[in-house]
């Protein structure tokens, strides 16, 4: 819940802080709808406009679901264990290939 978070796998993939102010932005208009999602799904446009705005990220992805108030289990398609794990692997595997 730190708003200032620097991301693991962002780090390791490119140096980078991460994506939680863009996929926190892209959240911006069903937060203000929020009422209306209480305990329902969001729209799939959601999921994709933050995918774009976190560049897939799954840890910035759940950082930001977590820090705009809405539950992970809203985001249908946003598998955030399995994504995760292979995120990583996959980032290992760039590590180690060059």
């Amino acid at each position: 819940m730190n708003p200032n978070r620097k991301c693991g796998l962002c780090a390791m993939l490119d140096g980078g802080y991460g994506h939680l102010k863009e996929g926190k932005a892209a959240l911006i208009p069903y937060i203000k709808k929020q009422d209306e999602f209480l305990g329902n799904m969001l729209p799939k446009e959601a999921v994709v406009s933050l995918r774009n705005a976190t560049e897939n990220c799954p840890i910035c992805m759940f950082a930001s679901i977590r820090q705009s108030g809405f539950e992970i289990g809203q985001f249908d398609g946003f598998n955030y264990e399995a994504e995760s794990k292979s995120s990583f692997e996959d980032a290992i595997k760039d590590i180690y290939s060059q």
